[in-house]
């Protein structure tokens, strides 16, 4: 009788053991499923642009769809700034910028293999700068010197097509590539009086308005 009750003691301890392991493993394999895991995000490329951003972002799923939401400190402290007479050397500036993508992945009969998706992107960038001590032309006769500050919003809508996939299953790192096409919407103000007729502003912000946009970019992300 004792051998018995040892023996259902230990093929009940196997078998919650067994159990236990398996619960395990089916939390880390969601976990690791790029349509249900949750990430943590980082672009490389926006601290390349002429206007460079740090951002970070935060994907999650909802439904049948992934949600990601990225916000972004950004200014002018690329040294390519320097090159013609726009001198960057002699401002201060900040600002913020924020992107919130819509992604709806085509599923894949092959698990944990890399999920092409299509998405609606969302972007909103804020941005001011002073020059200090600018010396201008005053009603065409005199000159002065005096702070130009120069404020920048700009929104922009993109439809993309993009593909996310791992680049290490065992460490839940995963990368996200894309591109797409939209519009985007950019306007400039500053304070320089009626009387001068300077223009202040770098040759990539001659043009504001309306207008048609491509974008791509990569970013990789760790599992959270």
């Amino acid at each position: 009788m004792r051998i018995k009750i040892i023996i259902l003691a230990a093929i009940s301890l196997s078998l919650s053991i067994s159990l236990s392991a398996t619960d395990t493993n089916l939390r880390v394999f969601d976990k690791k499923d790029i349509l249900h895991g949750r990430y943590l995000k980082f672009s490389p490329f926006p601290l390349l642009e002429l206007e460079p951003s740090f951002q970070v972002g935060y994907e999650y799923p909802t439904g049948n769809i992934r949600i990601q939401h990225e916000i972004g400190y950004v200014g002018l402290f690329n040294p390519a700034y320097g090159i013609g007479n726009f001198d960057f050397n002699e401002i201060t500036s900040a600002g913020i910028k924020l992107r919130t993508t819509i992604k709806f992945p085509l599923r894949s009969d092959k698990p944990n293999r890399p999920i092409k998706y299509f998405g609606i992107d969302f972007m909103y960038k804020y941005l001011t700068w002073t020059q200090k001590d600018i010396q201008v032309q005053r009603m065409g006769s005199y000159w002065q010197f005096m702070d130009i500050t120069t404020e920048k919003n700009v929104a922009a809508i993109h439809f993309i097509y993009g593909f996310n996939g791992f680049i290490s299953q065992l460490n839940n790192i995963v990368s996200d590539s894309y591109f797409g096409i939209g519009l985007r919407y950019k306007q400039l103000s500053n304070n320089i009086p009626d009387d001068v007729n300077e223009d202040f502003y770098p040759w990539w912000d001659q043009m504001d308005g309306m207008m048609i946009s491509i974008m791509a970019g990569f970013k990789f992300g760790f599992g959270i």
